[in-house]
């Protein structure tokens, strides 16, 4: 029994390192990532969607932000909540990456609204992250299922890093 949690172990490191040389993990504290939901999302057709836009600094200070060029955004967290919703509603929580008109799902999930009326959803992306390239957007959406057309108001955050787009 021993023997088998030093293999994992060793193998877990092994992955890790893996990973790191890839150069899908942060090298740098500067390429970690904090970014929260404000603003409309520059994608299309989803009025309830907010932008992913504004970068949180180590001190406090919040900046617009867009992906570089030469490099990738990979969201590796994602949370989106709203209050004042009716208990029991289901909720559609999504991720979208893409410009303009043209956007496109890269994660969703559903989760009802609490007897308090509050709903919450979150993202813990299990294939490395979500990549946004540079030129691209990343917005998040609270949608009432029993109302699609009714606003909701939701905040969010996600955590992430910069990589060197491949």
């Amino acid at each position: 029994m021993r023997l088998l949690r030093i293999v994992v172990v060793v193998l877990g490191c092994l992955g890790c390192t893996v990973v790191a040389e890839a150069g899908l993990a942060p090298a740098k504290a500067s390429q970690l990532v904090t970014l929260i939901a404000a603003g409309q999302c520059a994608i299309t057709g989803h009025p309830n969607a907010a932008g992913l836009q504004f970068r949180i600094g180590g001190d406090g200070s919040s900046t617009f932000f867009t992906v570089p060029p030469k490099q990738v955004l990979v969201l590796t967290y994602i949370e989106m909540s709203s209050k004042d919703q009716i208990a029991g509603h289901v909720f559609l929580g999504d991720v979208l990456v893409g410009t303009g008109g043209q956007g496109n799902f890269a994660a969703l999930r559903f989760e009802p609204a609490l007897a308090n009326g509050t709903v919450a959803v979150s993202f813990a992306p299990t294939n490395g992250g979500i990549v946004v390239k540079s030129g691209n957007t990343a917005c998040i959406e609270l949608v009432d299922t029993a109302s699609p057309a009714a606003f909701v108001g939701a905040v969010g955050s996600a955590n992430g890093f910069l990589a060197a787009d491949k």
